[in-house]
């Protein structure tokens, strides 16, 4: 504080006062100290990240992604860029911006950083969650064109398989269905899932040989 007097333009003084509230929990007063530094340095990108982690703290999601949105067009140093991407990344999917989340979270796999199987990880839900919600608004084929994509990132996910699988049988592509279990079942024999529900797509299309085999499986 005795540096604002000092000098009330000076935005490093504003930063530490917000960082020192933050370190207290008092997220409201930190909100305001980082508001005065962008203020003070309203072409600073690190100021914009400040302040948007400190909305984000404070439960302020929609708040913090427009701050962290300005932040990134503005351009922010190196060390933050990460940091921000990751955080930006978790509050879209938080909220359901599936679209947002899935490019933040591409653009920081291109980035190369620490961290990538999180990012990655964050990247497949939000496909999968997409997915789901187009599924259930029953556009399937848009379901499965995102169940592919989350292959590209991880193609050994046998849930993938199973889910991809169903909703290719929903739409009429019983073959389709029946090759994306295939291709589950060699890669993992032992997943009593894709076992299952193969058996189940092969008993309705009448295959009964191979739905006897599979389901021999299951009870070995």
């Amino acid at each position: 504080k005795d540096a604002i007097k000092v000098d009330p333009n000076n935005a490093d003084a504003y930063l530490c006062a917000g960082n020192a509230n933050m370190s207290f929990e008092k997220y409201d007063i930190a909100i305001k100290y980082y508001q005065k530094a962008v203020e003070c340095e309203p072409e600073n990108g690190d100021r914009y990240f400040h302040l948007g982690y400190a909305l984000a703290t404070n439960s302020q999601s929609a708040e913090a992604i427009a701050i962290f949105a300005k932040a990134d067009e503005i351009g922010c140093s190196p060390e933050v860029t990460g940091q921000l991407y990751k955080i930006l990344g978790m509050l879209c999917f938080d909220l359901k911006k599936y679209d947002d989340a899935i490019s933040i979270f591409e653009k920081l796999l291109k980035k190369d950083i620490k961290n990538n199987e999180k990012i990655k990880n964050g990247l497949i839900n939000a496909y999968v969650n997409k997915a789901i919600d187009a599924e259930k608004s029953g556009d399937l084929k848009t379901a499965i064109d995102l169940y592919e994509k989350v292959l590209d990132y991880d193609n050994k996910n046998t849930d993938i398989y199973v889910n991809l699988s169903k909703l290719y049988e929903k739409s009429g592509n019983k073959n389709k269905s029946l090759n994306v279990l295939k291709t589950a079942a060699e890669m993992n024999p032992e997943d009593k899932l894709v076992i299952y529900t193969l058996a189940n797509i092969q008993k309705n299309n009448n295959m009964l040989d191979e739905t006897k085999k599979n389901y021999i499986k299951l009870i070995q």
